[in-house]
């Protein structure tokens, strides 16, 4: 029906010169490259708030629902599953959201923070931008 993947981070400051492969998904290596350095600047803000809270966030990765199985609840379940933990935690939790998923984040608590848009570099001029909501669910007190 759906999954998400939730980065829980619990006094765990990432190395960020230690980069994850990319994996082999790519048409080829130029597309390989694009990849890379669109998603190094996509983490920018993610990257900020786990140094900010000194290693303790919990930050959603990804969600995504079939959608067959839209509006029926999955999504915010998957939602729950994360603020819940970032409630027994004491910390705040993070999300980089499409335009789609923006209203499930609020509506589950985060504060819409900023837009962010992402173009990509002179090299792939003419490629369209990124864009995403920055969104932050505060710990609860």
């Amino acid at each position: 029906m759906g999954m998400a993947k939730w980065n829980v981070y619990d006094n765990h400051l990432p190395d960020p010169t230690k980069k994850k492969p990319m994996g082999d998904y790519w048409e080829n290596d130029d597309e390989k490259l694009f990849a890379s350095h669109m998603i190094e600047i996509f983490i920018v803000e993610r990257n900020a708030a786990i140094k900010n809270s000194n290693g303790n966030l919990v930050s959603l990765d990804i969600l995504t629902i079939d959608p067959a199985f839209q509006r029926r609840g999955v999504g915010g379940k998957l939602v729950e599953w994360g603020t819940s933990k970032a409630d027994k935690m004491g910390v705040d939790a993070v999300v980089e959201s499409s335009v789609f998923g923006k209203g499930l984040y609020l509506k589950h608590g985060f504060n819409f923070i900023k837009d962010v848009t992402i173009s990509p570099p002179e090299k792939w001029a003419g490629r369209e931008e990124a864009k995403f909501a920055w969104l932050v669910r505060p710990k609860k007190q």
